[in-house]
């Protein structure tokens, strides 16, 4: 992408302005629309795109995506398992923990992970 915007614009990806940069990817969009020869069409690339941000979005952030859990928070997912005895017995209320990743359980384990 930033090969053929550098090519076609003079400028990398990121430094199009919005309108060019919407523009480009409208293009890129269109069934069969290659970004360049080596490069395979628009549809593919959209598919990959949205798969990568799925999986970056609800990922553990040790791996580095779902900056702050927000993902986790989103869909209420309570992440990393780790001791929920305290909370099985406890029918009057919601269990709602907050999330919790690898890292924070490695760090409470005195494992490190930093």
């Amino acid at each position: 992408m930033n090969r053929y915007c550098q090519e076609a614009k003079g400028k990398a990806f990121a430094d199009l302005d919005p309108e060019t940069q919407d523009a480009i990817l409208r293009g890129v969009d269109q069934v069969g629309q290659r970004v360049s020869d080596e490069n395979p069409a628009g549809k593919w690339f959209f598919q990959l795109l949205l798969r990568d941000t799925r999986d970056s979005f609800f990922s553990d952030p040790i791996y580095g995506g779902n900056r702050g859990m927000i993902g986790w928070k989103l869909i209420g997912y309570p992440g990393a398992g780790g001791n929920y005895l305290q909370a099985i017995f406890r029918t009057e209320t919601p269990y709602r923990p907050e999330p919790a990743g690898m890292a924070e359980h490695q760090h409470k384990m005195g494992m490190g992970g930093d």
